[in-house]
C-alpha cells in the first residue's frame, strides 16, 4: 500500500469513530439551501407579477388611449358633414343630433360610460364627455342656427383627455 492510501485510510477510520460520514448532505444544510431557493423564486415571482401587471396596464391605457382617438375624429368627420344650421336638431352639452349631407340622422349622446353614436357603442370607459357650441365668433352658443364650431371634449377612466373643435363645413 501507498502512503497516501493509508493516510488517507486512516483519516476515515477517525472520522467514523467520530460519528461523522462523507455520504452526501445533512439534513439542516438540506433545508437551508431549499429556503434560499425559495426565498430567490419569491422575488423573481414577484418582479414577473410586476412586469406583467405593468403590461397589462399599458396595453389598457393604449387601447383606451385609440379608443378615444377614433371615436374623436369619427365626431369631427360627422360635424364637418352637416348639412346646414338648420340640419342640427339638439345641442345639449352630452347630446348632439343632425342630419348629414346624405340625409341621414346623426345622434351621439352619453350613456353611463359609453359613447353612443345613434344608439351603438363608438367608445367605452368615458369619465366626462361634453360638446360646446360656438358661433362664427367663437363666443358660446344655444341657438343651433347660429352654431359654426363644435368643441368636443372626452376624458376617459384612464386619465386620458381629448379635445378638438371643429367646424361645421358649408355653413361658414
Amino acid at each position: 500500500m501507498s502512503q497516501s492510501l493509508v493516510i488517507c485510510h486512516f483519516k476515515r477510520l477517525k472520522l467514523r469513530r467520530l460519528g461523522y460520514k462523507h455520504r452526501g448532505f445533512t439534513f439542516i444544510e438540506m433545508v437551508i439551501s431549499l429556503v434560499i431557493m425559495a426565498i430567490i423564486s419569491i422575488v423573481i415571482g414577484n418582479i414577473m407579477l410586476q412586469g406583467y401587471q405593468n403590461f397589462l396596464t399599458a396595453n389598457n391605457i393604449n387601447e383606451a388611449d385609440w379608443n378615444g382617438f377614433v371615436a374623436l375624429e369619427r365626431i369631427v368627420e360627422d360635424i364637418h358633414n352637416i348639412r346646414s344650421a338648420a340640419a342640427i336638431t339638439t345641442i345639449q352639452p352630452s347630446d348632439f343630433s343632425f342630419t348629414d349631407m346624405n340625409g341621414n340622422n346623426v345622434q351621439y349622446q352619453i350613456s353611463g360610460s359609453s359613447l353612443l353614436r345613434n344608439s351603438q357603442t363608438l367608445a367605452s370607459g368615458i369619465q366626462s364627455f361634453s360638446f360646446s357650441y360656438l358661433d362664427k365668433n367663437g363666443s358660446t352658443t344655444s341657438t343651433a342656427a347660429n352654431v359654426r364650431y363644435i368643441t368636443t371634449t372626452i376624458l376617459l377612466t384612464q386619465g386620458i383627455s381629448f379635445a378638438t373643435t371643429a367646424a361645421t363645413r358649408g355653413m361658414l
